[in-house]
């Protein structure tokens, strides 16, 4: 029986295989492939090591980064929730804003009712612009939910797990939402 050529896995060149099994056509090809999966061995290894390490505060960071994507992506259409400046499609003029601070409520910072659209300026230079926030979040989600969040004290200590899961959650929405966005331009 006539085997198949096959392609070398590292120089790409045509070769018979003396059996079904081989992936290259050279020693020096077979070196070269174990040198490559070494490499890619040490890159996983090291790759899993950073995660195994990583401290919580940086998982809560990376969560954070993954829902304040998705609520630049729900509202994009809305305008600033405290000064009302007309929505526009730059990612670069606008925040996701807090109603609760995240260093007064640290329990909220996932909370989606208390996190929306907000331009740079209100956010960064207006401390949160709250004054002007209350009024315009009551509007959005009523009057028992913003006192709902103003009444939440509950403490809540977030762990890997949890940071992991609100990570790939909220990822996995903020593609949709781009993808729905993208279809409608």
């Amino acid at each position: 029986m006539k085997v198949k050529l096959k392609k070398c896995a590292v120089c790409k060149a045509k070769f018979q295989p003396f059996n079904s099994l081989t992936k290259v056509c050279s020693p020096k090809c077979a070196l070269e492939l174990v040198s490559q999966n070494k490499k890619k061995k040490a890159r996983k290894d090291k790759l899993e090591y950073r995660k195994e390490n990583k401290k919580i505060s940086e998982w809560i960071a990376e969560a954070q980064v993954s829902i304040n994507t998705y609520v630049r992506l729900r509202d994009i259409d809305n305008p600033c929730i405290s000064c009302d400046k007309p929505a526009n499609q730059d990612p670069n003029e606008w925040d996701a804003g807090h109603y609760r601070s995240r260093g007064s409520a640290p329990h909220l910072r996932f909370n989606l009712d208390n996190n929306h659209k907000q331009c740079k300026h209100c956010n960064r230079y207006l401390s949160g612009n709250i004054v002007e926030y209350r009024p315009r979040l009551i509007k959005r989600i009523g009057l028992e939910k913003v006192e709902a969040i103003e009444t939440n004290n509950a403490y809540k200590k977030f762990d890997r797990v949890y940071c992991e899961r609100v990570k790939r959650i909220f990822n996995k929405k903020a593609r949709i939402l781009k993808k729905r966005h993208d279809s409608r331009n």
